[in-house]
């Protein structure tokens, strides 16, 4: 039985992209099917311009924002503070967002991906797909994330934080998770974090992988359905070179002479980049995290910066882009997608942050490199600058693309046809993956909540009452 309809969830640039592409497929094979995007935008993205990625979509829906964050605050957990924001603040914009998911007309027969699954919106969407009958939901796990506790032996887990994240999930998701954290000294700094399900929380639920990352795939894993252009590029247009910003939240956590360091080993891999690529426009694509104070320490004279918009429409607009730099980003991994040639750059600080944890470092080098161009990873200038490392993207374009057909097979969207049928069948991981945990998740997260009453009664009421009494008291006397 072919679906009738497919509906995809967007938040952030790189789920456009993904969307998009998967959109442009499924269109390949079966030109009746009805895709409807549904989107809302992240509030720090400025300038982001989805209408590049919105042709393939009968209907498109955009919703408002809402975000478990706080701007930052939900870092300190479960507090008093944060459970009176969340009631009064977070909540009522998170029935609206859900108010709206209710107002769209989901068919029978059809299927709604969304990817990531841990923000407070693609939960509310999940929420809403999983209370539609005939639609089922399609969770693709993070590309940048292993989701599985027994892998992370170098983190451990904020029980803090991750009941505040259950707190909002109990109400607008569909599964409890743990939010784990590298594993670090208490002076250091970092951002480097894995959400982890504990219960089930799609249908069918993937193992996402950028597409040059393996060769091989394991059960339940599949690449990004990410269209590869291996266009070759205009020879009468310009060149140009990108470098990816970004905020490096790590160097908290070290002296300010390392962190001189650091600033001065990126102006000199500019200054080698300046060399090399001489006579090319060069850019700088900032991080919207990054502060004034940081692209003050870097030289970019020759460089065009570039704040607004996205890496991923960068490159889909850009066509004169070639190659593109940076430290530890996932854009260097869908650069690649562009057929852009990427080079990571974070082996080249090894001598100065030779103090990092191990568990940072260790997260660097699993994530950030590739089975199909290990070149791709720079280990020293020197070789860099000879020309060692110089490589031309290989074309696996129709290996993503059959890849991608067994996923829509996987899931009843594609017609079968002799060209296909032979195609062997993806799988999604195995529910057994979350029975150890489900059957004490919500056991623990009632419990947590019970203890944590008295803390909330305190902060609502008692206090409150007693700084009333304070006044009264205080008039009395006058």
């Amino acid at each position: 039985m072919v679906r009738d309809s497919v509906y995809f969830f967007a938040e952030y640039p790189i789920e456009f992209a993904i969307w998009s592409n998967l959109a442009e497929t499924i269109l390949e094979l079966d030109q009746n099917i009805r895709l409807e995007l549904i989107f809302t935008k992240e509030s720090r993205i400025n300038g982001f311009n989805p209408e590049v990625f919105l042709n393939p979509f009968n209907a498109v829906h955009e919703l408002d924002y809402v975000s478990h964050e706080m701007g930052g605050s939900w870092r300190q957990g479960f507090t008093p503070r944060n459970i009176y924001h969340s009631l009064t603040n977070v909540f009522p914009r998170a029935r609206n967002v859900y108010s709206q998911l209710k107002q769209i007309n989901f068919t029978e027969n059809s299927v709604a991906f969304t990817y990531l699954g841990i923000t407070l919106n693609q939960g509310l969407f999940l929420k809403t797909v999983k209370n539609r009958p005939g639609v089922e939901s399609v969770l693709l796990l993070s590309a940048d994330s292993t989701q599985e506790s027994s892998s992370l032996t170098e983190y451990i887990v904020n029980y803090s934080q991750s009941l505040l994240l259950n707190f909002y999930f109990h109400f607008f998701g569909t599964a409890y998770m743990d939010v784990f954290w590298a594993r670090v000294g208490e002076s250091f700094q970092t951002n480097t974090r894995e959400y982890v399900f504990r219960e089930k929380p799609a249908d069918y639920v993937f193992q996402s992988h950028y597409p040059f990352r393996f060769r091989n795939l394991q059960s339940g894993q599949v690449k990004l359905p990410l269209h590869l252009n291996m266009a070759s590029k205009n020879p009468n247009v310009s060149e140009s070179i990108v470098f990816i910003g970004q905020p490096h939240y790590f160097l908290g956590g070290f002296t300010t002479d390392v962190e001189s360091q650091f600033y001065e080993r990126i102006n000199i891999i500019l200054d080698s980049i300046r060399e090399v690529h001489d006579g090319q426009h060069l850019i700088y694509k900032s991080h919207p995290a990054q502060t004034e104070r940081q692209l003050s320490r870097i030289n970019l004279d020759g460089f065009e910066i570039v704040t607004s918009g996205t890496s991923e429409g960068l490159f889909k607009e850009n066509q004169s882009i070639s190659t593109v730099y940076g430290f530890s980003s996932s854009s260097l991994q869908t650069a690649l997608c562009y057929g852009i040639r990427a080079y990571y750059t974070y082996k080249l600080f090894d001598d100065i942050l030779i103090n990092l944890p191990s568990s940072v470092k260790h997260n660097w080098e699993i994530r950030w490199n590739s089975e199909y161009h290990p070149e791709m990873v720079l280990n020293s200038l020197e070789e860099w600058q000879s020309g060692k490392n110089i490589y031309s993207v290989k074309d696996i374009s129709e290996e993503v693309r059959l890849e991608t057909i067994t996923l829509l097979k996987r899931l009843g969207i594609n017609k079968l046809t002799e060209s296909n049928e032979s195609i062997s069948e993806v799988k999604a991981l195995s529910d057994q993956r979350w029975e150890t945990n489900s059957s004490r998740s919500s056991f623990s997260y009632a419990i947590s909540v019970i203890l944590f009453i008295p803390r909330v009664v305190t902060y609502l009421f008692l206090i409150p009452a007693r700084s009333f009494l304070s006044r009264l008291r205080l008039r009395h006397k006058h």
